[in-house]
């Protein structure tokens, strides 16, 4: 009769490190996307340096180009926030499993998700406002 509770017992712990080992891979994910979000940054500003080039060689798209240079700003500044809040979510994350909180954890995942997919909303439909925008002044 003993034996039945010991094996239980290991079987939750076995079920704890499980989840842990879950959850540490759920942190090196977010640190990947993190690492990316930094990459898509650099990217902009990249872009952002051609648009500006491009305005001083093209003088008679002045105005059209500091509209474009206007919406890459936002985005930047867009995903600025983004990746601090990702910062910000990874860090609680990282709390939350330092003190084996799992509910608030669970609550804290989800929020993730719901930000990920703000995320993903949000690019698509810019990008394809700028492609219309583009297509239309530039065709």
């Amino acid at each position: 009769m003993l034996l039945q509770p010991l094996l239980l017992l290991r079987l939750l712990l076995l079920l704890l490190l499980l989840l842990q080992l879950l959850l540490l891979l759920l942190l090196l994910l977010l640190l990947l996307l993190l690492l990316l979000l930094l990459l898509l940054l650099l990217l902009l500003l990249l872009i952002l340096l051609l648009l500006l080039l491009l305005l001083l060689l093209l003088l008679l798209l002045l105005l059209l180009l500091l509209l474009l240079l206007l919406l890459l700003l936002l985005l930047l500044l867009l995903l600025l926030l983004l990746l601090l809040l990702l910062l910000l979510l990874l860090l609680l994350l990282l709390l939350l499993l330092l003190l084996q909180l799992p509910l608030l954890l669970l609550l804290l995942l989800l929020l993730l998700l719901l930000l990920l997919l703000l995320l993903y909303y949000y690019f698509y439909y810019y990008y394809y406002y700028c492609y219309c925008y583009c297509y239309y002044y530039f065709s």
